[in-house]
Order: structure tokens, then sequence, then C-alpha cells
């Protein structure tokens, strides 16, 4: 089903195996960010009922939301799994069966989640809930290591050293390379949201989760694996890249993270018109 530039699965997908480690991708700043710019793209009808479900601003509440998935996991840990995919690296392409068996994945619970929400039948907690998956997800499933297969646990087992520091590819871009975003959250947003035009709203908003988790893996394996082939590999099996190397990406990671938001815009409001 396709509606204007934003189209929802609705049949039903299979959950990922559990996955060790954190839950938020793109630190928690990076969920703001997405939470708070998103809240700019609202219609009238959308923002209104964001308000009635989060209390507050929409921007203000929604910054406060983005991170509220990945805080309770330690309580709920059987959610942990739903805040990635596993889409073989070199097959790109999303098969609910293998990559998300029992539903305990990313896209299937944003499908859920979408339906739960559009349903103003349902209680208003249980829809506040869904509403929070929503705004953590999507900036989930724009963190390319977090949607694919790698063999190397989502990058986590890829021991990386630059300068001084040692630590893991998955780490890298969960905390390194988003923290170039300086400034406060409002700040980031008025920055990255200059230079989103509305051409850029309007191709990055037509699709569905599962092409966008598919758009992301694509981006893991170009632009963040095939990229380490060529660095140096010290004796302990660590790899050795530049000490630019977060500064380089950084600027994919902003686009991320506004493709993200633009995207989160509309299925707020494909959900909620």
């Amino acid at each position: 089903m396709t509606i204007r530039r934003f189209s929802i699965p609705l049949l039903g997908m299979a959950a990922l195996l559990a996955v060790s480690g954190p839950a938020a991708a793109w630190s928690p700043e990076g969920h703001q960010v997405i939470g708070r710019m998103a809240a700019l793209y609202l219609t009238k009808s959308a923002k209104a009922e964001v308000e009635a479900l989060l209390g507050g601003d929409a921007a203000d509440a929604m910054e406060r939301a983005s991170t509220w998935a990945d805080d309770i996991v330690a309580q709920r840990p059987d959610t942990l799994a739903w805040h990635f995919v596993d889409i073989p690296l070199d097959e790109g392409k999303y098969n609910p069966e293998r990559d998300c068996p029992g539903g305990n994945c990313a896209v299937a619970r944003m499908t859920a989640d979408m339906k739960l929400l559009a349903d103003k039948t349902q209680p208003k907690e249980q829809r506040a809930e869904a509403l929070k998956y929503l705004i953590n997800l999507m900036g989930e499933i724009h963190q390319p290591l977090r949607v694919v297969d790698d063999g190397h646990d989502h990058g986590r087992d890829i021991k990386v050293q630059f300068g001084d520091k040692r630590t893991n590819l998955f780490d890298v871009w969960e905390t390194d390379v988003p923290k170039g975003l300086q400034g406060t959250t409002q700040q980031i947003v008025s920055r990255l949201r200059g230079k989103i035009t509305p051409e850029h709203r309007k191709f990055w908003a037509y699709g569905t989760f599962i092409k966008w988790t598919e758009e992301s893996a694509g981006q893991a394996r170009v632009n963040i694996h095939d990229d380490l082939y060529g660095a140096a590999r010290l004796s302990n099996e660590e790899l050795l890249v530049s000490l630019e190397y977060p500064d380089v990406k950084r600027r994919l990671a902003s686009e991320l993270i506004s493709r993200a938001a633009v995207r989160l815009a509309a299925a707020l409001n494909f959900a909620l018109k």
C-alpha cells in the first residue's frame, strides 16, 4: 500500500535472533536531533496528536521520547532485538523469514507500531509507547551497521585503533562519528535542516521501512565495510584507521540522520492524519 510518498508493509514479519550489546544508535544526541527535527515537518493534525500522546510541545516531547526505547532495554531485555535487522552484508535485500524470524526486529516492530499508533480505538498509553518506539527505531535503521549481518556482530568484532584510542567499528559509528555534530540539539537541527531542500524531502520520504532498511544495508557495505579493505592491520589484528575517519564519515552520518528525521515525519503524518 502506498499513499502519497509513504507506504507501510502490513504483512506479518518475523523476528531477529537475540542480539547482544548496547541499544542506542547515533548516541543519545543523534536520536534527539532526529526527534526534534522530525517534529518540524509534522502536519497540523499529526502535531496535535503527538502533543496529546506525549504531552507538551511536539519538538520538545519528541526529543525527550527519542531515547526512551534505549533506556528501558535493561528492564525489558526482550526488546533489544527490535533495535536491529540482520540482512546479510552481501545480499542487501530484506527477507523476513531469514532476517527477522519471529517478528523481533526493527522492521517488524515499526510496522506493528504504525498500525497501533494509527488505531485511535487503542488505549492512549499503548499508542504513546508505539510512538516512542517509532521515534527511536527510525534512527536505528539509519545506522547502517545495525541492519546487516556482517559476520562480525554488527562490526563489534572488528577491532579498530585510531590515534591512542582502541575500540571497535560498531562503537566508532555509534559514538565517534556522530560526536562531531557539535552544538545544542536545536543548533544541530537548525544547521542540518538548512541543507534539506524540498526536493530532498520529496525524494527521501518516498518508500517503506523495508526499502529504507535495505538502503542502509547498502551504505554499510559500500561506505563502511568496503572502505576498510585498505586499512593497515596491526600485529594484534586491530585495524589502524586514519585519525580523520570519524570526520570523513560525519557528512554521511549527518545525511542519514536528516533522512531519518524526514522519514519519521512522513510516517507520523501518514499514521496520524
